[in-house]
């Protein structure tokens, strides 16, 4: 349920038509103020019912951020960082080229 969470991040597009409608207007309504919504379809109408594309707008004391291209957006340090971090990772759970019970981890 929508009103449940303080943070939505809505990702639903279809290639060539307008983005389906996944957070309706009496949805944001019932959502605690402060409360947020990432719609990242924003650039084919968005999945909110109430956002705006291309921009940040306060609805019911709830945010709705509907920029265009948000991931493109992202530096690419943070791609390099996130890459790092999910190498790091696997090294340790990764022994002698085997992962799993048989690797000792």
């Amino acid at each position: 349920m929508v009103a449940e969470n303080d943070i939505v991040i809505t990702t639903a597009v279809i290639p060539g038509k307008k983005a389906p409608v996944l957070v309706t207007a009496d949805m944001v309504k019932g959502m605690i103020p402060g409360s947020v919504i990432l719609d990242l379809a924003a650039e084919r109408g968005g999945n909110c019912e109430l956002t705006k594309p291309g921009e940040i707008s306060i609805q019911n004391g709830v945010t709705i951020i509907g920029r265009y291209n948000i991931a493109g957006t992202a530096p690419y340090h943070a791609s390099q960082l996130y890459a790092r971090n999910l190498t790091n990772f696997l090294i340790h759970i990764v022994k002698d080229q085997k992962a799993g019970p048989e690797s000792g981890r």
